[in-house]
């Protein structure tokens, strides 16, 4: 699986790519851009990621703008540090919505929405203290 993500703050991305690492340690983050700008330019040059975790705040403007100026489609989990946005997201495609700080639980049930209709492929690691029904 190939991430981007899109994250202004550092400890954030540290935080991310740490949970990622614990519950989908075959993931490969393919790029991390820390301005929409960034993003933008990352998106013309490279191949489309499967999966992108975006903060909806960038440092100028609105994560949901870059997403609209692309020729494609892109699964998005977006996160933010508030839920006024939540509506916006999944309006702009989004598959969910993460507050922060990301927790593992939550980051593993939004993995599994994407692996429900996006990747059956894709083996999740859940926290230890989940059970099953």
């Amino acid at each position: 699986m190939r991430i981007l993500i899109i994250e202004k703050d550092l400890d954030d991305i540290k935080n991310l790519r740490n949970l990622l690492e614990e519950v989908i340690p075959e993931k490969k983050v393919i790029g991390i851009c820390t301005t929409g700008k960034e993003a933008v330019e990352w998106f013309g040059n490279n191949i489309p990621p499967n999966l992108v975790f975006s903060v909806v705040q960038v440092r100028v403007g609105m994560s949901f703008d870059i997403f609209k100026k692309l020729p494609y489609k892109v699964h998005v989990i977006f996160t933010c540090s508030y839920n006024k946005y939540a509506v916006d997201a999944f309006k702009a495609n989004g598959i969910h919505y993460l507050l922060k700080p990301i927790k593992k639980e939550e980051l593993c049930e939004a993995l599994n929405r994407y692996e429900t209709y996006f990747s059956p492929k894709l083996k999740i690691h859940k926290p230890e203290n989940e059970t099953t029904t």
